[in-house]
């Protein structure tokens, strides 16, 4: 559900008001960022662009959001699943991009850092060895903290095929981790 200050800004957004939508897209653009990171293989490049081509899209079509429909973190996913989409056809008609690293500093120690990288690079190799669905699946419900109720929203297939399908992805991922 939208907080109280997102639906003021969103109201004000839905006037033209860049500022407030400006409000919203600070607030969402780390989630958004993730979820298509994720889906990306960890392109920090494609995962900037494609945020922002999502946010964009969204600030065109507020008028056209309801929240009668869908919260507005959920509306967001959703036109971030579609801009994926649309990623994915024009990189199936122009090849594929290589895949890159980046390095975060987030102030851990050497050690620390060691370990969770080692951690962090074992997930992130076996979300890229899921089936699309299914690591789409894991991503919006573990790292977006999202409902199976929302994840249906986002990607347009009912509650329970959600329920079923995460179920599924997580028998992968097991097996997956299990091999690397």
């Amino acid at each position: 559900m939208s907080s109280w200050l997102d639906i003021v800004a969103i109201a004000k957004a839905k006037r033209g008001d860049r500022d407030a939508f400006g409000k919203l897209y600070i607030s969402y653009l780390p989630g958004i960022y993730r979820y298509i990171f994720f889906r990306v293989g960890q392109r920090r490049e494609d995962a900037e662009d494609l945020s922002q081509t999502t946010l964009i899209r969204a600030w065109e079509a507020i008028g056209t959001y309801s929240i009668r429909k869908a919260s507005f973190r959920v509306w967001l996913y959703a036109i971030a699943h579609n801009v994926l989409i649309d990623h994915y056809r024009e990189q199936n008609r122009h090849g594929t991009a290589e895949l890159t690293t980046s390095v975060v500093d987030n102030g851990t120690s050497p050690e620390e850092e060691l370990v969770t990288n080692d951690v962090t690079r074992e997930v992130r190799m076996a979300l890229e060895k899921l089936s699309d669905d299914h690591k789409q699946v894991v991503i919006l419900r573990y790292i977006e903290d999202l409902s199976y109720s929302e994840i249906a929203k986002i990607t347009g297939k009912r509650e329970d095929a959600m329920r079923a399908l995460h179920h599924r992805a997580l028998l992968a991922l097991k097996k997956v981790l299990q091999h690397v």
